[in-house]
């Protein structure tokens, strides 16, 4: 990687909640089968890929950042695995060495390596799911991250196009069954 890229787009926990959900009762609604939720993974599968083909060309540096306290807590990772690896080859093929994974419980490891290849004026653009918990804090500790290592990060908000807003649905559901 010897390229200086002007922008990062952090792609935070895809697939995540479908994982999850599939294996525990959030809402006490019973198990949760791949088949009920394979629309869901569709739908967020074709805009992962779409956000890919924007980013493409840009001189961005493509950051998925995987899940990993609750997939090792429920056994997850190889279920991840197959669920995400759609998404990965397309990543490979359509961006090479503009791509990077980084688990979540390395992040800070793995950041501190890419930064020396970032633009001093860098353009951060965070998206996925959870976007009011999960995508919201990774961007504010990268920009901070950044800061802190002499870079000026350009927060470009998060990307709502490429985000999912799990928690406001998620309290729209439980209000439904309330009424």
């Amino acid at each position: 990687m010897t390229t200086k890229y002007e922008n990062v787009a952090l792609l935070i926990h895809p697939m995540y909640s479908i994982v999850t959900d599939i294996y525990r009762n959030v809402q006490n609604l019973g198990t949760i089968t791949f088949k009920e939720l394979e629309p869901e993974y569709m739908k967020r599968l074709k805009l992962y890929k779409e956000s890919i083909i924007q980013f493409k060309n840009t001189n961005t540096l493509f950051v998925i950042v995987e899940p990993t306290k609750d997939l090792i807590n429920f056994k997850l990772e190889d279920f991840y695995g197959y669920m995400i690896d759609d998404l990965y080859s397309f990543a490979r093929k359509e961006l090479g060495t503009s791509f990077k994974i980084i688990k979540d419980n390395n992040y800070v490891n793995e950041l501190k390596k890419l930064t020396p290849h970032l633009r001093k004026n860098v353009g951060v653009f965070p998206f996925g799911e959870h976007r009011e918990v999960c995508v919201k804090s990774y961007n504010e500790f990268t920009i901070n991250y950044l800061r802190e290592h002499k870079l000026k990060p350009v927060n470009q908000g998060i990307q709502t196009k490429f985000s999912f807003d799990i928690e406001h649905k998620l309290e729209r559901a439980r209000l439904r069954r309330v009424v």
